[in-house]
């Protein structure tokens, strides 16, 4: 898990021109695919989305209203490799995942430590396994949300206008997504 945070008094081109940067020294030369996801809820509006950098493609995907903006983010994440394992990808190819969301990523960084066994985070962490082995590399970088990052910046409205008009997405939720009800007997 790598981590990138830059100053919000900078502007929006030199934000773009740090990331830019840093991506270059980083991973140049190193075969990698930029991927950013967001989850968003708002209200009763629940949406998922990823920004696929290379092909400038973005997925939408809403989701049911019970489902909380944590699981909004995990399941970004997941739909993002459920496409890096279904399109042509290279041996030997990095995927950098690129999240607002420190919590989905922190989780992610000891998934087996989780105070619940989320099913969300076992399928993920079954993803990128499962990525490992058909040569694809999984990278989690996460980065500040709102500081005018152009990538992360169309990945948030996605996700907002997702919740609204995206693509109905059925995924089972975790057990502590549904409030219990107390019954008198």
């Amino acid at each position: 898990l790598t981590e990138v945070c830059f100053n919000q008094k900078l502007g929006g081109v030199c934000i773009n021109e740090n990331f830019a940067e840093f991506i270059e020294h980083r991973w140049h030369n190193k075969n990698c695919r930029l991927i950013f996801t967001d989850g968003s809820k708002t209200g009763r509006l629940v949406g998922a989305a990823f920004v696929d950098v290379q092909s400038e493609g973005i997925f939408k995907f809403k989701l049911r209203e019970e489902t909380g903006s944590y699981s909004a983010e995990l399941i970004s994440i997941i739909q993002a490799l459920d496409h890096v394992l279904s399109s042509p990808y290279q041996l030997n190819q990095n995927i950098l995942i690129c999240s607002d969301s420190p919590s989905s990523l922190q989780t992610l960084s000891a998934p087996y430590l989780s105070k619940f066994r989320n099913h969300l985070i076992v399928e993920l962490v079954k993803l990128v396994n499962t990525c490992r082995v058909n040569g694809v590399n999984v990278h989690f970088l996460w980065v500040r949300s709102h500081v005018g990052l152009l990538f992360n910046e169309r990945v948030d409205i996605a996700a907002k206008r997702a919740a609204q008009e995206g693509h109905v997405l059925t995924c089972k939720l975790p057990r502590e997504e549904f409030p219990f009800k107390k019954t008198i007997i």
